[in-house]
């Protein structure tokens, strides 16, 4: 796709998606892997989005786009933020959906497989509701990040005869 159509299909898309949730702040991006950011309303949590058309998921653009999120600096680059894969259809100007790539508990996961979701205005909440679900899970660390800081010691004190109260030092 050459840069023009790409550059009108992230216009197309963006203004499509204001229309659908005027809450929604978003701002262009300066990377290779996505276009633009979605910030959420009030609690700011955010989703990088890629724009695409019809043809590229089958495309062999899209293979290499997937293989390219697997090394190392895409992933520090994105960050853990979540990925959101939206394909304008330039016929009806409908927008679909798929969260591509987002972090859990064993670190940045990338769907391969594409399952599009329509994005209506019924269902715009349930997209902004996934990417706050995405940005604001509690993580563990693992094990290799998991150190004692402060090792405390308690001591049980009976604080009169007969009293059930104790008091830990």
């Amino acid at each position: 796709m050459n840069e023009i159509k790409q550059i009108r299909l992230i216009q197309f898309t963006a203004s499509l998606l204001l229309q659908l949730n005027g809450n929604l702040k978003i701002s262009q991006a300066y990377s290779a892997l996505y276009d633009f950011i979605i910030e959420t309303p009030g609690d700011r949590a955010i989703c990088l989005v890629r724009v695409v058309d019809e043809e590229y998921v089958t495309s062999d653009g899209f293979d290499t786009y997937i293989r390219e999120l697997h090394s190392q600096s895409a992933i520090e680059e994105i960050d853990g933020n979540p990925l959101c894969l939206i394909k304008l259809d330039e016929v009806d100007l409908s927008l679909d959906f798929q969260i591509i790539g987002w972090r859990d508990f064993e670190g940045y996961k990338i769907e391969e497989s594409i399952n599009f979701q329509r994005l209506i205005a019924e269902n715009v909440d349930y997209l902004i509701n996934e990417i706050r679900k995405l940005n604001h899970t509690i993580r563990i660390l693992d094990m290799d990040n998991v150190k004692v800081i402060k090792h405390i010691r308690l001591k049980e004190i009976a604080l009169g005869i007969g009293c059930q109260q104790r008091l830990y030092i």
